[in-house]
């Protein structure tokens, strides 16, 4: 989480992570490359699939998107800023990704989200199938009078 400052306090940006899909199945499903599945029970063992080697804050700066500095980044540079850590393999639309989702969706809401005056879903490859399943929720979860919008990078694959 990225605190927003002056006037961006109330505009927020949720991305997810993108890192393709996993299977239950030790083989990628018929039609997708393997490249693009991984095995669920492998992936777990990785940073896409845990986060035991995370560090306890990320520096969310090295993502041009995340950019405090307005020259490098002059619509988002001062809006709060939430990265969720992909690790389900299912673009948090499987029933644990999902429930995942939500919980944070609520602390966010008590965190100032429920006061937002915008928030753009974000996401890349599979964080972009994510923002896409859960743009409308963002969307019924916040202010009527918020602007909400999609930024979909690279969702199709």
């Amino acid at each position: 989480f990225q605190q927003g400052s002056g006037s961006g306090s109330t505009s927020w940006l949720l991305y997810f992570q993108g890192g393709g899909w996993c299977s239950p199945e030790a083989e990628s499903p018929d039609g997708f490359r393997p490249s693009l599945v991984d095995s669920c029970k492998a992936r777990a063992t990785g940073s896409l699939g845990s986060t035991r080697s995370d560090e306890e804050e990320e520096d969310l700066s090295s993502k041009r998107l995340f950019s405090q500095d307005a020259s490098l980044n002059p619509l988002f540079f001062n809006w709060n800023v939430v990265k969720f850590r992909y690790c389900d393999g299912a673009s948090f639309a499987d029933h644990a990704g999902y429930a995942n989702f939500r919980s944070a969706l609520q602390s966010l809401l008590a965190r100032g989200l429920g006061n937002a005056s915008a928030a753009v879903v974000s996401g890349c490859s599979a964080g972009a199938v994510a923002a896409a399943f859960h743009v409308g929720a963002v969307r019924q979860a916040v202010p009527q009078h918020a602007m909400v919008a999609g930024l979909l990078d690279s969702g199709v694959f």
